[in-house]
This record gives structure tokens, sequence and C-alpha cells, in this order.
């Protein structure tokens, strides 16, 4: 675990004495920043047509019409914190109805965390994938599906998003599952604990942002194109060659950051765009990324509110004719392919994560998904196995986890 985490960790558990278990925890690695929540001032939860806003002792029931997005930036608090979930279910035609579709949490408390003091990366890797059993669809019938995407691309110039779910019974402490999960993944945007619930909860570790406001700069991740990460020291040098070379991934990479240029350069000030980097090698606990970075000044009429509802849905297939893929799989996606994120107080920083590499513990039964971005030229079999890579490090976390449960 990273010195900067592990200091959100023992805050945690120091000042739940005073304040109560935390209702989240926000732990930024690469800014070596936490923010941690203690109790509720304000609960706001947005379903189908309708909300429910919790202050204090009160309890407010409405309908509604309008954007979802507005409703929570129009509820909120702006002198307060605040952290969201944010389902694409929305905008889907299957839902959990044990869930809000948007959730927003304002604490009665908050604390910042800083980690000044230099950190070194440290990668566990395990050389085998974990053998617990989830239930899901089979491999079979998800190559099936990949199958029927790749064809399908042969009439499109776009890539589709294909995933697949897993679920599992277990029970636990899942505040100590953030804390194993959090600690192998030293190289994401941001890990989130959020206890929706005495029942639910949900912890995650995004590999990208959405976007990022900060003094009205925006900053915006292109993360696309995926390896595993190998035990074998050669083996796994040729997999970060492959990655930075293989043609396909080289044209799916620029595919998503040619998007990401086209985007940025309509919500930015003119000649303020900047390439901050451009198809690194991003390595998160069990997988690696092409990675390359984008920033801009925000144009004077945006704000946060605009780049949210023009970001949602974050997780989507293109071009639009593209986008009624992802009704094929007829199950929720809960907060998966959603938006997670922290807005700070007055908005002076407000950071919107990818909810993905991310688990939901419901009524005791664990959810997960894992996805691919699919094109033309893609391996319905390599992409089976690039979904198994990403919730590697996730499922290996599950299994210590309930050892640890099991053990205790």
């Amino acid at each position: 675990m990273s010195q900067a985490l592990e200091l959100a960790v023992d805050s945690c558990v120091r000042m739940s004495h005073l304040f109560g278990d935390p209702n989240y925890l926000f732990h930024f690695p690469r800014k070596k920043t936490s923010y941690i929540g203690f109790g509720c001032e304000k609960r706001i939860e947005i379903y189908r047509n309708r909300l429910k806003v919790f202050s204090g002792d009160q309890v407010e029931c409405k309908d509604f019409a309008g954007n979802p997005v507005e409703q929570l930036a129009n509820l909120i608090d702006p002198e307060c914190p605040a952290v969201f979930l944010l389902s694409q279910d929305y905008i889907r035609n299957f839902q959990d109805d044990r869930l809000p579709l948007f959730l927003c949490l304002q604490p009665k408390h908050e604390v910042e965390l800083v980690y000044s003091g230099r950190e070194s990366k440290k990668f566990i890797h395990p050389e085998s994938v974990s053998s617990s059993h989830w239930d899901s669809q089979s491999d079979d019938q998800f190559v099936k599906r990949l199958h029927d995407g790749i064809s399908l691309l042969a009439q499109y110039e776009g890539k589709l998003i294909v995933s697949r779910g897993y679920q599992k019974k277990a029970r636990g402490d899942l505040f100590k599952f953030f804390e194993i999960f959090a600690g192998r993944e030293p190289t994401s945007a941001c890990s989130h604990y959020i206890k929706i619930s005495e029942n639910i909860q949900s912890v995650g570790c995004s590999p990208e942002n959405v976007f990022e406001l900060e003094d009205r700069r925006l900053v915006f991740d292109v993360v696309a194109s995926t390896r595993g990460i190998s035990p074998d020291p050669e083996k796994d040098r040729r997999w970060i060659e492959e990655l930075k070379s293989d043609p396909k991934e080289i044209r799916e990479h620029m595919m998503a950051f040619n998007r990401y240029q086209a985007r940025m350069e309509s919500l930015v000030e003119k000649n303020s765009l900047s390439i901050d980097q451009f198809q690194d090698v991003l390595e998160m606990g069990m997988v690696r990324h092409l990675h390359s970075k984008l920033s801009g000044d925000l144009r004077s009429d945006l704000n946060w509110v605009s780049l949210l509802k023009d970001s949602f849905p974050p997780l989507t297939s293109y071009p639009a004719e593209l986008a009624e893929r992802m009704q094929d799989n007829p199950e929720p996606n809960r907060y998966y392919g959603g938006v997670v994120g922290r807005v700070a107080p007055n908005a002076k920083t407000v950071g919107a994560y990818l909810n993905i590499r991310a688990l939901l513990s419901c009524d005791e039964t664990l959810y997960t998904q894992g996805g691919v971005g699919v094109i033309a030229e893609s391996s319905a079999e390599k992409e089976l196995l690039e979904v198994k890579n990403k919730l590697r490090g996730l499922m290996t976390a599950v299994d210590i986890w309930q050892g640890l449960n099991c053990s205790g």
C-alpha cells in the first residue's frame, strides 16, 4: 500500500471514533490527495422522473422533468463538498430498483489529506487469474456477442462497447476490501469507497477521468488499447512493445484521441489546447494501456454542470447508430460505465471519473462488469482475454479479502 493511501486509511480509523464510520473516501493516487466524508448533511437520490432529498430529519419526494444533472446541481449546497454516482441505466431499459440512478452525498464533515513525501510504485502481479467462482454468461455466449459486434462494424467506422457482468455471494467489511484493492492499484486516477446505504457500497479504482476541472483548466484522459502484464520478464517486455507498436492498438487509441481532441476544441478557449502527453504506457495493477492527456482553458460560458451534462453517458459506442448495441446486455449496469466524482466547495475543483474496475456490494451480493471497445480489426478471442485481464486485479483482491474474512 502506498504511504498516501495508508495515511488516508489510518485517518479513517482514527476519526471514526469522533465522527462515526466514513460515508466515503476518495483517493487520488496521482495527486497523493484524499478526501474523507463523515455524516450526511444532504443526500439526493434521483430515480426515473422522481427524486428524494434527505436533509437532516426532513425528506422531500417529488416528481421532476428535465435533465437530472441540472437537478443535482440545483439541489446541492454550493458551499459544501459533494460526491456523486451516476448510472447509465438512466438511459437504458434495464435497472436495479434497489438503487437510485443518480446519487449525491454532501457530508457534515470532510477531511482533506495531502501526502507530500516521495513514493515508489509497487505492483504485485500474481501468476494466475483468480480462481474463485463468479456467476456470468458463458465465454461462448460473450464471444458470440463480440463476433456479432465485429461483423456489424464492417458497416461503420466506429467503436462498439461490449461488456459482461459477474456476480457472487459474499459478505464482509467492504472498507477492508477497498484498502486491499486500492493498495494494489497505485496508479489509478481515482479510487473510491462510497457507503450508499447500510447494505449497499461501491468500491472502484478508475484508470481515467471523464474530465477534471481545476481553476478553469480542463483536463481529459485518453485511455485506450490494452495489454496484460506477465510475471515472465521476457514475455512482459514483448507485450509492452506490442502495445506500443501493434497497428490495431494504435488505431484504437487514435480513434479515441481524435474524438477527445475534437471535443476538447469545442470546449476550451481558442489557442489554449495542449497535448500534455501522447501514447505513454500507463501501468495499472494487472494491465497496461496507452494513455494520452489533453488540457485547455474552459470557455467562459461553460461550467462543471455543462461539462457533466455533455459527458453523459461517458462509456458509449459510436457513431450514434451503434449506441443501441449497448442494450444487447439484458441486465442492469448498476453504476458500471457511469460517472463517479467529487465537487469541491464552490466547484473550485471538480473531478469526474469513469466508473470501471469497480465493484458494487448490494444485499450480500457482489456485482462487477468488464468491457471492451471493439473495432473492425478486433479479434473476439483476444477481446475475451482482455476483459479477464482487466478484472483480474479486482477479482484477486476479492479472493484476498474473502481469505481474510474466513481466517478472521
